[in-house]
């Protein structure tokens, strides 16, 4: 899977609509992509210029529920009047760097009701859901500075958030393990930079995570309010779990923001490791600020629960090809639709162009590949048809086109036609109506000569009586 994230330029957000935005993320505005929430279980609006929390060093870990694996590593809580050309301005922040790295080390937030698979113990929703503003410290580019915002605690179960700054800007991304992997080895591994933001402004960030029984996991990641992990098979760390003999059956309630020496590939395989820390950064890095969260119920968008995907035009830029055969058509009738790329195990949405038609569901298989059929109703006009399939959750998009003719009618016989001469002799068959036609065609043809001859006959002889009548013989 490639990497190459989009280029998202990002805009500073007042505080008090990004605390909006949280709090509508908590409050279900996260189930983005035609999920629906059941109902919500208790979240977190984190306020840091709240009591209990005290500007310095290693703060806020000792307060209002938030811990921390040690305190020598670089993190305080800081005035954002600290860091001007940050962006952000009244309040504080959490301000993390890498530039020393003490082995595992993290900031934890407090919890809230823990989110899981249904059925395991402590789950009290299936979807954890929040997100938080994160910006530099210095307005700009920190070379090397690098941290994972986590989904749980350190084992990572629910998956990562990775922030990098390079010269290329702030690259946002995640790496994981897919549910078709047979071992843990970095080949296994999938990453990606799905965005690349200018680090001069604060960006949003938010996260949803769905825990699914039986099924792969649903990570999404959104920047400045655009999902931007659809299509790239991004999930939880169950499988990896699931290889290396974890749990499976973990619940997250909580942020971490972790530090790390492993980043995405550039490739796509596998993850960088082994990267150094970034001395220069020390007492400056990533401030994080507007930090919410929760868990609740989400269902997903499918048959039986959701509502499907509803475009009103064909995806100006689809992510994948769609296969359609037979490429026309002469009436209604059936295409067989394949394509690939899609969120394992998702449903995905039919809709017909230009009718604007819904045309049922398909759903994806382990690997994400689609195949099934899709109808073609009567009444289809004459001319080019798109056919387009959209991952319910990863709101994926895959185009392809058929031809709609038009309709081959049969020809009608025409009756045998009764000659009106003599009886053709028997020869097992009628004598056809082009023979027929041309009969008719000939006598009329003959006629018109002898006809003709006549005439000439008669002016001949005319003409012979007039001239001896004129010399008087």
């Amino acid at each position: 899977m490639a990497t190459g994230g989009r280029q998202i330029v990002g805009t500073v957000r007042a505080r008090w609509a990004a605390r909006i935005a949280v709090v509508g993320a908590v409050a279900l505005a996260m189930a983005i992509g035609s999920a629906s929430a059941a109902h919500a279980a208790p979240s977190i609006v984190i306020d840091f210029d709240s009591p209990g929390y005290v500007v310095g060093p290693n703060s806020p870990a000792g307060q209002n529920g938030w811990t921390s694996t040690g305190t020598n590593f670089d993190f305080a809580l800081d005035e954002n009047t600290t860091f001007p050309a940050s962006g952000l301005t009244d309040g504080r922040s959490l301000r993390v760097s890498n530039a020393v790295i003490p082995g595992t080390s993290f900031v934890r937030s407090p919890s809230v009701d823990s989110a899981g698979e249904p059925g395991v113990p402590g789950a009290l929703g299936n979807t954890f859901s929040g997100g938080f503003t994160v910006a530099s410290a210095t307005g700009g580019i920190q070379d090397g500075l690098m941290l994972e915002v986590v989904l749980g605690a350190a084992s990572r179960y629910g998956g990562v958030v990775h922030l990098r700054q390079t010269a290329a800007g702030l690259e946002i991304g995640s790496y994981w393990v897919p549910p078709d992997a047979t071992s843990t080895a970095n080949s296994s591994w999938r990453s990606a930079v799905f965005a690349t933001v200018d680090p001069s402004v604060p960006h949003r960030i938010e996260v949803r995570a769905v825990f699914l029984e039986g099924e792969t996991d649903v990570l999404d990641i959104f920047v400045d309010g655009e999902l931007v992990s659809g299509c790239s098979g991004l999930t939880t760390w169950e499988t990896f779990h699931a290889l290396s003999g974890g749990s499976t059956t973990a619940t997250v309630s909580d942020f971490s923001f972790r530090l790390t020496t492993s980043a995405p590939s550039p490739t796509g395989v596998g993850f960088e490791a082994g990267l150094p820390p970034a001395p220069a950064t020390l007492g400056q890095g990533f401030l994080f600020a507007d930090i919410g969260y929760g868990t609740s119920d989400t269902v997903l968008p499918g048959p039986d629960g959701g509502a499907a995907p509803a475009p009103t035009e064909p995806a100006p830029a689809p992510d994948f090809p769609l296969s359609v055969d037979p490429p026309t058509l002469d009436g209604p009738g059936q295409v067989a639709v394949s394509s690939s790329g899609f969120r394992p195990g998702e449903f995905v949405a039919a809709t017909l162009f230009p009718e604007v038609a819904a045309a049922g569901w398909l759903q994806a298989d382990s690997s994400g590949a689609v195949a099934g059929s899709v109808a073609v109703p009567e009444g289809t006009a004459i001319g080019t048809h798109q056919v387009q399939l959209t991952g319910a959750v990863s709101q994926c998009t895959a185009l392809g086109e058929f031809e709609m003719l038009a309709p081959v009618l049969p020809s009608t016989p025409a009756a045998p036609s009764t000659p009106s001469g003599p009886a053709l002799a028997e020869s097992g068959s009628a004598p056809s109506t082009a023979i027929t036609l041309s009969g008719v065609a000939l006598v009329a043809g003959a006629g018109l000569v002898i006809a003709a001859s006549a005439r000439v006959g008669r002016r001949s002889r005319a003409g012979a009586v007039a001239a001896q009548s004129s010399s008087g013989t």
